[in-house]
């Protein structure tokens, strides 16, 4: 993203200001790529119920084309990424006959465990039933920080 960019968004410099700035638009997605280490670009990593993001422990997908199959290399969906600022709902319906997410506007639909798996932002949690916001993300400092809790898989 830069200034001239064509769909109106632009990135904010660390130096521009000192209150957070909200960023609204597209956070684009770059396909993901299995390397001896992990994933290079977008991927999804499932962590178990107790675990951290530093620690783990990670589901392993079996249908991960990644060399570690706790990493599920992601591509980009019909909408480039996630879109801050509104919500990318679930279509209708939202799965096919066997299972599978027809939802791919953030990233294509990901075989995962033997079913494809799409994401979608949705203004209610499908838990508790509560109004979640869209997702926002902010800029302050150099730093990247927001909310996503209308993220569902």
């Amino acid at each position: 993203m830069g200034p001239n960019d064509p769909r109106g968004e632009r990135a904010v410099g660390a130096s521009s200001t000192r209150k957070a700035q909200t960023l609204v638009g597209t956070f684009r997605l770059t396909a993901g790529t299995s390397t001896a280490t992990g994933v290079t670009g977008s991927f999804f990593r499932m962590i178990y119920p107790g675990g951290t993001v530093a620690g783990g422990k990670f589901f392993d997908n079996p249908d991960s084309k990644a060399t570690d199959k706790s990493y599920a290399p992601v591509s980009p969906g019909t909408a480039g990424g996630l879109v801050t600022g509104k919500y990318q709902a679930a279509p209708s319906p939202a799965f096919e006959s066997g299972g599978n997410s027809l939802a791919g506007a953030i990233i294509a639909p990901q075989p995962f465990t033997a079913i494809d798996f799409g994401l979608v932002t949705n203004p209610k949690d499908p838990t508790s039933g509560k109004a979640v916001p869209p997702p926002s993300i902010q800029i302050k400092g150099g730093k990247l920080s927001g909310q996503v809790r209308a993220f569902e898989r």
